[in-house]
């Protein structure tokens, strides 16, 4: 299959996926009114293959009843300390656990015993882990620990997942040295140099099921047309080609629009 004809296929994967990801966003709400919003700084030493995360986690409307929360964090990950819990001001005392199991840690936060779910309640999370391991034991497949690129998702679990809810939303801040590009869902907020780094934030605005972190060196082509941003990343500089993968991402939106509900993303990379 020729690269622009697979690309096509992957392109109508992603728009069919991603209406159904709002569909079934909708279905699950009803049933289950838990909101969750992941805040996460991240710090990339590809140098050193180190990576330093803090997440501040929003979450609204914890059923009254629910005794504990529990996230799911890679093993790979040290913990700086257990997670605080608060209102957004006040730190309120509370119990967790870790449990290991396979792959992961899972980290259970339990309620106040004598409170209720703070609403929203805030829980802070710090910790710092190789990007890459050979390890099948941590999720990684062969690929993803190749050369020089990162990619990290929730099969890496390098973010705390809620066992609560399969969807959420989230802003992502990358740290990388200045050569270094990172790529995520969502809409790029900003993206800035300063003192040999580049900080870059990405945000959404949908739900998703996943969070995505891509790095490497790349150069970065984008079109913007009707609200509408369409980003590619390439490892070597080559214009020509950004252009096809491009103007080809317009055409097969637009084709494939026609056919499924409209794209209800405002970028594609």
């Amino acid at each position: 299959m020729k690269p622009i004809n697979r690309f096509a296929h992957s392109l109508k994967t992603t728009l069919t996926a991603g209406t159904l990801t709002l569909f079934f966003f909708i279905l699950i709400s009803q049933a289950n009114a838990l909101e969750i919003k992941h805040d996460l700084s991240t710090k990339l030493n590809p140098d050193l293959n180190l990576i330093h995360i803090t997440d501040k986690i929003q979450l609204k409307d914890i059923k009254p009843n629910s005794k504990t929360i529990t996230f799911q964090l890679g093993k790979r990950f040290q913990l700086h300390a257990f997670p605080s819990l608060s209102d957004g001001n006040t730190e309120f005392p509370t119990k967790a656990t870790l449990t290991p199991q396979n792959s992961i840690n899972r980290i259970t936060i339990h309620r106040p015993q004598t409170l209720s779910w703070p609403n929203p309640a805030f829980l802070n999370f710090s910790y710092q882990g190789p990007i890459k391991t050979n390890d099948d034991s941590q999720g990684n497949s062969t690929e993803q620990v190749s050369g020089s690129g990162i990619v990290l998702s929730s099969q890496q679990s390098f973010y705390p997942d809620s066992e609560q809810t399969p969807f959420f939303q989230f802003k992502l801040k990358t740290k990388t040295p200045q050569n270094w590009k990172t790529v995520s869902q969502g809409n790029k907020i900003s993206e800035t140099v300063k003192d040999k780094l580049r900080i870059t934030v990405w945000e959404t605005d949908n739900p998703m099921e996943s969070i995505y972190l891509i790095a490497d060196q790349f150069h970065e082509y984008k079109k913007t047309v009707d609200g509408k941003t369409y980003y590619a990343f390439l490892r070597e500089e080559e214009k020509e080609l950004a252009d096809k993968y491009l103007n080809a991402t317009q055409t097969y939106i637009h084709f494939y629009q026609k056919l499924l509900p409209l794209y209800p993303f405002k970028k594609f990379a």
